[in-house]
């Protein structure tokens, strides 16, 4: 196509078939010049570079020599030649003409060898020095063409709004627009310009191209399946095989897909065949075909590095490996997106993923590893949630416990850093230092509690002695954990008169599938004579626990005949203390047993 517009302008604008005798060329021809420009005329363009190629004219002609010998040699298709010539005619040349006609072919011949930059130059030139001239449409048309292929394509656009309202104009400012993204304006413009006609649109596979992704943006895929499939060319024929597979798979149409992708890999253009690698790999995560995936991907990280497709291919890799559960082998591919100058969001999301899953797996040892690669980076206001679910499953460790709590407290929200001086204080209670337990309380500033803050409360009150206040709190419980029902128990045993606290906590404890809950309410039930309700909880806990060594003998002194003896024998050496008393109570059976024998 451009070699066909290429010599239009060569026979429109530069061999005057029909000059007058008084014409400037006319009177710097020489009987040599003639000859070749008679060549020219003739389509013999090789026999016109050759006899121009050994012939040096008059100094007066030397302008129009370089001028035909540069239209030769173009005529012969040596491009990167006639170049040379065209700036020798335009530095010769005296005649205005002569001079426009070399610069303009000059700028056209730099944009069919591609070389877009000099082309612009070229033209900016000509349009600064010959500002009147005849031809100046024609050299913004070409302006405007290398401002598209340079990808500027702002002053692309401005360059085809000031020329005439052609196709090519037109349709050339609707691919720029596209070019930008800009699909909408770029819709509108692509209709504007098929109202004027379509010849160019069905002659520039780069704009059938390029109207088939405007119109799969703006989800018509019967229109944007007609024009891609105008497209031939090498060039822009794997690129649309990926649109016309990414349609096919968006329908659920796989297999065709599949086939689209995979034609698009035989493209030139490394950024069509990795994204072609990229919808490959997705397509076949989404077919159940994790393996061909991984080989796609891998084949991506290989050999087309630090790009989005490089990215999203690690991103799919820990993927693929997360959900087979293999969290360090997700962790080391989204650490390279992670320790980046800017961390990539989709990778650590990754592991706010990876993380919750392990933490709901309960692997400790797991939990620590994967937070003490990523922690750093999760620190973050953003992830205000998920920080106060690690720090609540890092209560016991506070190595990791107390950076992420200092972090809230210092850059959260009001609410996270209430939480988390509320989970501070439940820390310094668990680890006995009530007093700082009390000054975190009193920082969170708390209007209303919650099951939480009354449990810190009650182990403050029971620490301090004041067990009523400590039951109070327990009972003020929405839904008390088996710890709590356990202290209130406590409490409980420590007062002088229980009341109807006492009679919350036997129910709360009735109900509880803990043993040792069990075991502490029969005990309960054991110091105050109630031996029958203590049997019956000793036996609930062993039926919970069935080794536990204190329910087996505090329920074989409750119990009587073989029942008795049955738990006595079940006490393991484990607990050598409980096991030697439970050795000589069934030796007391037996000689009690033999001398009831005897008498």
């Amino acid at each position: 196509m451009r070699l066909r517009i290429y010599a239009l302008v060569v026979l429109l604008l530069v061999v005057p078939c029909g000059a007058s005798a008084d014409t400037p060329e006319d009177r710097l021809l020489t009987p040599e010049l003639a000859k070749a420009r008679t060549l020219l005329q003739a389509g013999k363009a090789s026999e016109a570079a050759a006899q121009l190629g050994a012939y040096r004219p008059p100094r007066e002609s030397a302008a129009l020599y370089h001028y035909l010998f540069a239209q030769a040699l173009a005529g012969a298709k040596r491009h990167d030649q006639a170049i040379d010539h065209y700036r020798l005619a335009y530095l010769f040349a005296a005649d205005r003409e002569l001079r426009e006609k070399a610069l303009l072919l000059r700028g056209d011949t730099y944009g069919l060898l591609g070389l877009h930059y000099e082309a612009r130059c070229d033209f900016a030139v000509f349009l600064k020095m010959f500002p009147d001239s005849a031809r100046g449409d024609q050299a913004r048309l070409g302006l405007a063409r290398s401002l598209y292929r340079t990808g500027r394509y702002r002053e692309a656009i401005a360059a085809f709004e000031m020329l005439p309202a052609s196709e090519e104009a037109l349709f050339g400012r609707a691919n720029a627009l596209q070019r930008l993204g800009m699909t909408a304006e770029a819709g509108a413009a692509y209709r504007e310009a098929m109202q004027k006609g379509t010849t160019y649109l069905q002659s520039s596979e780069e704009t059938a191209y390029l109207r088939g992704e405007n119109a799969l943006a703006g989800q018509n895929p019967a229109e944007a399946r007609q024009y891609l499939s105008l497209v031939k060319s090498p060039e822009l024929k794997a690129a649309a095989e990926l649109s016309l597979g990414r349609m096919a798979s968006a329908a659920g149409r796989l297999q065709a897909a599949e086939q689209h992708f995979r034609a698009a890999l035989s493209g030139r253009d490394r950024g069509t065949r990795r994204a072609a690698l990229l919808c490959l790999a997705e397509l076949q995560m989404k077919d159940g075909r994790k393996r061909e995936a991984q080989q796609n991907l891998q084949e991506i990280r290989l050999h087309h590095p630090y790009n989005r497709e490089y990215d999203a291919a690690i991103l799919l890799t820990a993927r693929i490996c997360r959900e087979e559960g293999k969290y360090a082998d997700a962790a080391r591919s989204l650490k390279e997106l992670v320790f980046r100058r800017n961390p990539s969001r989709e990778a650590l999301d990754q592991f706010e993923l990876m993380l919750r899953e392990v933490k709901g797996k309960k692997d400790r040892e797991q939990l620590d590893e994967l937070w003490k690669s990523v922690g750093t980076w999760m620190m973050d206001g953003s992830r205000e949630e998920f920080l106060l679910e690690m720090a609540e499953a890092f209560r016991g460790s506070m190595q990791q416990f107390y950076p992420i709590i200092n972090f809230l407290s210092r850059h959260g929200s009001e609410e996270a850093r209430r939480n988390s001086l509320v989970l501070l204080a439940g820390w310094h209670a668990e680890m006995g230092d009530f007093q700082r337990a009390r000054d975190c309380l009193k920082k969170a500033g708390i209007t209303r509690r919650n099951d939480d803050i009354q449990r810190i409360e009650a182990r403050i009150f029971y620490a301090g002695g004041d067990y009523r206040a400590a039951s109070e709190r327990f009972l003020g419980m929405q839904r008390p954990g088996p710890q709590d029902i356990r202290l209130l128990g406590r409490s409980i045993a420590r007062m002088k008169d229980g009341g109807a606290a006492a009679a919350r906590y036997e129910k709360a404890a009735r109900g509880s599938d803990d043993a040792e809950t069990l075991i502490q309410l029969g005990d309960y039930y054991y110091d105050r004579g109630k031996k029958t309700d203590a049997l019956a909880m000793y036996r609930l806990a062993l039926g919970r626990e069935p080794g536990n060594g204190w329910a087996l003998y505090r329920g074989a002194l409750l119990s009587s005949g073989d029942e008795g003896r049955e738990m006595l024998r079940k006490i393991g050496t484990d607990l050598p203390l409980l096991h030697g008393v439970a050795q000589a109570d069934i030796k007391a059976y037996e000689v009690e047993r033999r001398i009831m024998e005897q008498f």
